[in-house]
């Protein structure tokens, strides 16, 4: 388990094979998990949550591994995407409509 201070990480192990990359982005309040579940968010990411908030000790302070690194940029481009799409297309119209 690793943190920053944007991003918390961590593999849950559910068999010796089996196992789940969790990650929370503690800006903006965004979590992932590979694991299956209709659930959002899924225990792992609760898990994750609460070890962190009750553990903070347990983690480790460094860069995040580039699986997290790959989902913080898609994170980052559809908030772009958002933002773009808020923004107002013809001011003439905007002006004519208030």
């Amino acid at each position: 388990m690793g943190t920053n201070n944007r991003v918390a990480w961590g593999n849950c192990h559910v068999t010796e094979k089996q196992h789940y990359q969790t990650q929370i982005d503690l800006k903006i309040t965004a979590w992932q998990c590979t694991c299956n579940s209709k659930k959002l968010p899924c225990q792992h990411i609760l898990a994750l949550y609460l070890i962190l908030v009750k553990n903070p000790h347990l983690f480790s302070h460094n860069q995040p591994p580039d699986w997290v690194e790959d989902w913080l940029e898609s994170c980052r481009q559809k908030q772009a995407k958002k933002t773009e799409s808020e923004t107002i297309v013809d001011p003439l119209a905007q002006a004519k409509r208030a």
